[in-house]
Order: structure tokens, then sequence, then C-alpha cells
């Protein structure tokens, strides 16, 4: 706040002092003559300075008492009845069963392979060369020429025969020749014939004596060995497990009910009062006599003794605050 003041205050000095230069170079004349008969004095800038009361917030850290609950914890002793459950072992005879080994004989069959020799028939194919004649074909190609025959449309040209002696016009000398002249040209069919060469198959039957062989079928007799399975009744020896009821002494754990008291340890929370000191931020009103700069215009004359500058003085207030 006292910053802008002060800056206000360079701003207007400033544009006064321009004014007095300007009041300094030219006078003013009110009265319209040359030369001025009654010419105004000049007029100069002057400085005044005066104080100002400027009130500015202030904030102040105080002390303050506060009370506070505040929580300590608090450890009791108490009885309390308590139900467990106790196990006593108890000697009890129980039947368990046990296993053992038993070894019995049992029949059981089994098979044992047998061979024998048999006499079997068997068919028997066997090859038996044999000479056939047979009339195989022959084919032979061989190329033939011909003439084959064709009508063609050819351009035919018009001759016609003209008297001519050489010279212009008919002169009557004795000398004209015939001259054969073509008019023109006629389209006809003409026969035409070309050679073809063509490909002629010719089959003949020659006889032909080759070796066949025929299959040949017979039946023999013959020895085989056939093996078999026969049966025979054994004796085995098989184990098995078998189970018994033995007597064994266990211990058994039987529960029971058992009241008892126990004391154990309890936590409380006990409340209290508390004086606490706390710093509180408080806004407090301050006045300072702040010095303000005015330009005032006065008469050159009355410029040379300027009066004395008496400055106020500071209130109680302010005063006291210092």
């Amino acid at each position: 706040m006292i910053s802008n003041f002060r800056q206000a205050n360079k701003l207007f000095s400033a544009a006064v002092a321009m004014m007095g230069l300007a009041s300094g170079v030219a006078e003013a004349c009110h009265c319209g003559k040359t030369p001025c008969a009654n010419p105004q004095p000049a007029m100069v800038a002057q400085q005044v300075t005066s104080y100002q009361t400027v009130t500015q917030t202030v904030y102040e850290q105080q002390p303050r008492t506060v009370t506070q609950t505040r929580y300590r914890m608090e450890t009791t002793q108490e009885q309390v009845p308590v139900t467990r459950t106790v196990f006593d072992s108890v000697m009890t005879t129980k039947m368990v069963k046990q296993p053992y080994t038993v070894c019995e004989q049992v029949p059981a069959t089994i098979y044992k392979p047998v061979c024998e020799t048999q006499m079997v028939n068997k068919v028997v194919t066997r090859y038996v060369p044999q000479q056939v004649t047979e009339q195989v074909p022959v084919t032979r190609y061989q190329k033939v020429v011909e003439t084959q025959g064709s009508y063609v449309n050819r351009q035919v040209p018009v001759v016609q025969n003209v008297v001519q002696c050489g010279h212009h016009g008919g002169c009557g000398c004795g000398k004209a020749k015939v001259k054969s002249v073509v008019t023109g040209y006629q389209c006809e069919q003409v026969y035409v014939e070309k050679p073809v060469c063509k490909t002629v198959a010719t089959t003949e039957y020659k006889t032909v004596c080759r070796t066949k062989m025929v299959p040949v079928q017979e039946t023999v007799a013959c020895q085989q060995v056939v093996r078999k399975m026969v049966p025979q009744q054994v004796m085995r020896n098989v184990t098995r497990v078998a189970y018994r009821e033995v007597p064994v002494q266990v211990c058994e754990k039987r529960p029971r009910q058992v009241q008892e008291t126990v004391t154990r340890c309890v936590t409380r929370q006990v409340p209290e009062q508390v004086q606490v000191t706390v710093m509180e931020c408080v806004a407090k009103q301050v006045q300072h006599q702040v010095p303000v700069t005015t330009c005032v215009m006065v008469p050159a004359v009355a410029a040379v003794a300027p009066a004395a500058q008496v400055a106020p003085a500071p209130s109680a207030q302010a005063s006291g605050q210092k």
C-alpha cells in the first residue's frame, strides 16, 4: 500500500516539473497589448511535503491455552471363568484284522503243443509246353500318289482385234495392221489337276508257329506236420492273503470339560483433560505516518523565501505502537 503511494507521488512530481518548465519559457498575457502593460507574474512549481496516516494489517502469532482430551492406556487384572476340554488317556481292547499268508494247491488246466504227421492230398499245378499254329495279321503301309482335280476361279483377259496403220484417222494408205488389244478381264472356272500323296494300309495273314505253356493240375499225396494244443490237468501252488481278528490294547483319548478361573489383563483407554498452549494467528491494525510530496504552482517572487514546512505531530496511537 505504501509503495503505491510513493509511485503515485513520483508520477505527480514529474508532471508538475514539466508544467513549471513550460511556464518559465512563455509568460501568460491577458491584456491583449504588445508589449503587455500589466504582465502576469511567472509561476514556479514548488514541492510541498505533507504526512498522511496509513492503516496496515499485521498478522502476529499469539499463544492461547486450549483444553484437549487425551487418552491414556490403563491395564487391569480380572478373573474370568473359562471352560476348556481335557483329553484323558484310557486303555481299551479292540479286535483288529491281521493279515497272514496261506499256500494252497489248486487244480489248473494247461495246454501243451503236440506235433503229428498226417498224409494230405494237395492239388499241384504245373505248366507243359505246347506248339500252337496261328494266323497272324500283318499290316503294311504304302504311300501312293494320285491325281485329284478341282475347279478354280481365274481372271481371263478379253482380247479384241483392232486394225491400225500408224496414222491419225482413216487415211486409206493400205498399210493397216491387225493388232490384239486386251480390253478387260473375265472370271471363269478352270479344271485343275493336282498330285496328292496318300498312305494306303495293306493287311496280310501269315502262319506263325509258337510255343504255349498250358497249365496242368495233378493231385499229389504229401506228408504234413500238424501242431495241436493238448489239455492237461496240473496241481498248482497258489498263495493268498487271509485275515484273522486279534485282540489289541489301544490307548484312546476321551474328551472331558473342565471349569476353571483364569486371571487376564484388560487394557482400557481412560480419557483425561490436558491444558495445551497453541499458537494462534491474530490480525492487528497498525497506523503509520507516510510522507506525501505534492507540487504546487506559486509566483516566482514568493518562491524566493519559501514558507517553513512544519510536519504534523504523530498521533498518540502511532507513537505508542512504535
